[in-house]
């Protein structure tokens, strides 16, 4: 299984004087190798700022109500120390000290997972999923399901990759060219899986673990069904 994408994002109360004081926290992140960035609704309530690292495959969107963070990779290299995913929690640290912001709205996990199959998994997709077919010609299946997980809201969705389609729907390897054209060609098994918690008193590297871990988790019991 490989991650092709990882969404992780930190949700707040609005706050309408962000425009204020958003910059001092952020510029210290221009420094980076290759930082680029753009600001959204400049001059109005609604102004925000993200940040692009190429070189690091991820990207950073500070907004009056999220911290959001894209990356292009493994799950794998955000559980390691010092890691890219440790910027968020910087962030969002500067802002509570300085709007004394105490309330988390929720935490949210969102991935991109593939699996690898052979060209005929379009079938064996349908066969094990016990799909009933209505269309005549069929040009693409999806199951999915939504509900709760222990302390988590869950959303999955999962079925056979089609490059043509997902790629673009998804905005998958938009930081790696050769990683698109790789995957062009590729056969298997697409998995979206998003859990979000709104019962949080704070976020850190440990809460991103354990919503991590939950979606692996679920990631793998999807796995194993078409194995």
């Amino acid at each position: 299984m490989e991650t092709l994408k990882v969404i992780y994002e930190i949700k707040y109360p609005r706050i309408l004087s962000f425009r204020e004081f958003y910059k001092p926290i952020i510029n210290p992140y221009f420094l980076y190798p290759s930082a680029k960035y753009a600001i959204g609704n400049e001059g109005t309530h609604q102004e925000y700022i993200r940040l692009t690292f190429e070189e690091s495959k991820y990207y950073l969107v500070f907004t009056p109500d999220t911290i959001s963070f894209q990356y292009e990779g493994s799950i794998q290299d955000l559980l390691k120390d010092g890691s890219h995913i440790t910027t968020v929690f910087e962030v969002f640290r500067k802002l509570k000290e300085s709007t004394h912001l105490l309330k988390i709205s929720s935490e949210l996990l969102e991935m991109f997972s593939f699996k690898d199959y052979s060209e005929d998994f379009v079938n064996t997709f349908v066969q094990k999923s016990k799909i009933d077919l209505f269309i005549d010609e069929p040009e693409d299946y999806a199951i999915i399901e939504e509900g709760s997980i222990d302390n988590y809201k869950c959303f999955l969705q999962y079925g056979p990759f089609k490059s043509s389609k997902d790629v673009k729907s998804y905005n998958l390897f938009s930081l790696d060219s050769l990683k698109k054209l790789e995957y062009s060609q590729k056969n298997g098994l697409l998995i979206n899986s998003k859990l979000y918690s709104t019962d949080l008193d704070s976020v850190n590297k440990k809460t991103f673990i354990d919503i991590t871990n939950k979606n692996l988790e679920l990631i793998n019991k999807v796995i194993a069904k078409y194995d």
